[in-house]
């Protein structure tokens, strides 16, 4: 499916004349914006951005067909970590209406989104304003950074991945670039170290699907993936937590879903963090005191945050597997006779041996961490990068976007003169 069909057929966008044939979009386009990517923060900014400013014209050009960013490659049973009310497009309610569930008897700041609803959130939030001619969406499409103009008035050139045709754009104000934080996901990165042809990989996306029940499964990763992948191993396939085995290269913070305080929430992270004078560690232990945190094991000192939030249950899963500490996995190799698997450590570890037919479960891909450069040596960036250009940080979280949010809110207020 090319651009112009994932347009026209996708978001109902197709420019109709009066007698009812379809046009095909012109390959010369003029926008206000031209924001490259229909992730969370993407669609965050440009729905804050339409609802300040309702005339600006935006065009969205985005790799895959659909919005939604790598949505649309998760495994089909994830879910938001933390409630939808934080999360999503701000002019349309993700938790759906307040009314319905409360027939239901069902609390609506407790709903947390499926995959399937938040796509379909994004989608019907992208068709919305490409109706109301506010935006247009091109999917299959990839924006060609390495011909981004210096000026402001130069012209900037995206291309169909289908067909191969160069559209070019002649953009009014700014280029957004919103897949600097873009997450990079199992499903579309292989394991970063070698691995024998002959051994069983998996990814989160493949267990839904997979009916071949294997002896053991040892889960590369302790993220959010890796946290969603054990629990789902116990809750839905059933495995017992003696025959799951969760690599933790580093130790984490958690979130906890319910804190004592509901009022308190990831939030809080920031302001506790400034009265630490930025000390990270001591940050993390009064986030703790307050029930705010989680760990693993509370004998030792969790070193990474990565942001997953989960609940006490969930804690409880996952503490009941095998967690090995043994620093990053280098490799995966057959043992002698191809009658074990053996797991491959640093030179300070010993390898381990896995019976054969175990199942290795990828989840070490980086998520939003992805190697941007906010990411490498806290580098400072600019978001407002230049008069032509603005660059799509996460400032702060969770949620991923909320900054984005904020970002269009000041963009807009720059444009209307009402930024102070």
């Amino acid at each position: 499916m090319g651009a112009t069909t994932s347009l026209c057929g996708l978001l109902g966008s197709r420019r109709e004349p009066l007698g009812g044939d379809a046009v095909a979009p012109e390959r010369e386009i003029c926008c206000d914006y031209l924001v490259v990517g229909a992730g969370a923060s993407s669609l965050a900014f440009v729905d804050t951005l339409v609802e300040e400013m309702p005339s600006v014209r935006v065009c969205i050009v985005e790799k895959r067909e659909a919005p939604g960013g790598h949505w649309n490659d998760a495994y089909d049973f994830v879910r938001l970590h933390q409630p939808s009310l934080f999360y999503g497009l701000p002019s349309r309610q993700l938790e759906g209406n307040w009314l319905l569930s409360f027939l239901k008897f069902q609390k609506p700041w407790f709903h947390r989104a499926t995959k399937q609803e938040i796509l379909r959130h994004y989608r019907a939030g992208v068709r919305s304003w490409s109706r109301a001619g506010r935006a247009q969406f091109y999917g299959n499409c990839e924006y060609d950074f390495a011909r981004t103009p210096k000026s402001a008035d130069g012209t900037h050139y995206f291309t169909s991945l289908d067909t191969g045709e160069e559209y070019s754009v002649k953009v009014s104000k700014k280029l957004v670039n919103g897949v600097e934080y873009e997450p990079l996901i199992p499903s579309k990165c292989p394991l970063p170290f070698p691995v024998d042809k002959e051994v069983t990989v998996l990814t989160p996306n493949d267990l839904p699907a997979t009916r071949k029940r294997h002896p053991h499964y040892v889960v590369l990763g302790c993220g959010k993936t890796g946290m969603d992948t054990v629990i789902y191993l116990q809750r839905k396939l059933g495995v017992d937590p003696k025959d799951i085995t969760l690599l933790v290269p580093n130790d984490v913070w958690i979130y906890d879903r319910y804190p004592r305080v509901p009022s308190r929430g990831p939030w809080d992270f920031v302001h506790k963090y400034l009265e630490c004078d930025g000390d990270f560690p001591r940050t993390c232990l009064a986030m703790e005191a307050q029930g705010l945190f989680l760990r693993f094991d509370e004998t030792r000192m969790p070193t990474v945050l990565r942001h997953p939030i989960i609940d006490k249950k969930e804690l409880a899963l996952l503490r009941r597997v095998n967690m090995v500490r043994r620093g990053r996995v280098s490799s995966i190799k057959l043992g002698v006779g191809k009658r074990s698997i053996l797991l491959k450590f640093g030179s300070d570890y010993l390898p381990m041996t896995f019976r054969e037919n175990t199942a290795f479960v990828n989840c070490c891909s980086p998520g939003p961490f992805n190697g941007h450069r906010a990411s490498l040596n806290s580098e400072d960036v600019d978001i407002f990068d230049s008069k032509s250009l603005i660059t799509l940080y996460i400032i702060f979280t969770p949620p991923a976007s909320l900054p984005s949010s904020a970002i269009a809110f000041l963009e807009a207020g720059v444009q209307k003169g009402t930024k102070n």
